[in-house]
């Protein structure tokens, strides 16, 4: 049996304090021979290639990587940032020897572990489609190359803000609450206890949030948790980043882009609170239950 090995092509940003590394390494598929790639202008060969394209910020840039097939094959195209933390980077204008590739075309690697954001299809802040890539995943497509034609492949891309992340995780808890409050019964005993644990979340996030982002939301007192306060409080939640994010969209660089390990510390406690909010609603469920 034959063996092919498929190239992670890594389009990652370069080394730097918002880039804190990037992953790479080739695949082994049964079925077709060996393919080794080239780099352009470089001596380099190998099965996998490592590329690192500009540091981004808010600003579209654009960039491309050209490798060239020894053989003919199968080539894995992988890109996306890679670091910590939760800001989005937006992809667009993707080509392979100038040809556009449809967004549809891309896949996504799966989220890893508990609160990481995956890719997707979006409008970038200027309105145009492309794709959406945070932290720790990935794009990847599989194409077919030839022996000795050079592949270039190009697009432009820039950082979003950190605060797409904690307003989409707002977004979950009120649901959650949203669900709860559908089951009919008021927050009362485990579910008060569980409600006031998630309102000492979400104020555990207003002073942090005040010290690393200069954005504060008044404290929910826990013994004043009920559906409708924590709720409320939410949506003053969301709608604070949300002024916050209109406020910075023109700034070279976003919220907390060199401060990987604050935007870590605010993920924890709105991954905590998205948790809390999930208890709450099951908390209610089981206070239904009870009195039937």
């Amino acid at each position: 049996m034959k063996t092919i090995f498929t190239l992670l092509l890594c389009l990652a940003a370069s080394v730097a304090s918002a880039y804190e590394g990037t992953s790479f390494q080739a695949l082994i598929e049964v079925g077709y021979p060996v393919i080794q790639l080239a780099k352009e202008n470089s001596a380099e060969k190998g099965n996998c290639l490592n590329y690192s394209g500009p540091k981004l910020d808010q600003q579209w840039k654009p960039f491309s990587f050209v490798f060239i097939p020894q053989a003919d094959g199968t080539v894995l195209l992988r890109f996306g940032p890679a670091g910590v933390g939760d800001i989005p980077f937006y992809y667009s204008d993707i080509k392979i020897n100038g040809t556009p590739l449809d967004n549809s075309v891309w896949n996504f690697s799966l989220p890893s572990a508990e609160g990481q954001q995956t890719g997707s299809v979006a409008s970038s802040p200027d309105g145009k489609a492309c794709l959406k890539i945070y932290f720790g995943c990935s794009a990847y497509y599989f194409i077919k190359v030839k022996k000795g034609e050079r592949m270039e492949v190009s697009m432009r891309g820039k950082s979003g803000s950190v605060l797409d992340a904690y307003i989409n995780r707002l977004s979950d808890v009120a649901r959650n609450l949203d669900d709860a409050g559908k089951i009919g019964v008021p927050l009362q005993g485990a579910a008060l206890d569980v409600g006031k644990k998630l309102a000492g979340e979400l104020n555990r996030l207003s002073a942090l949030s005040d010290t690393k982002l200069h954005v504060s939301v008044s404290p929910l007192a826990p013994e004043n948790a009920t559906l409708e306060s924590l709720k409320a409080k939410t949506l003053e939640w969301t709608n604070a980043f949300e002024a916050e994010k209109a406020r910075t969209a023109n700034d070279e660089r976003p919220c907390l882009y060199e401060q990987p390990a604050d935007r870590t510390e605010l993920k924890k406690l709105v991954v905590s609170a998205v948790r809390q909010s999930a208890q709450v609603q099951t908390a209610c469920l089981l206070e239904f239950l009870l009195k039937r």
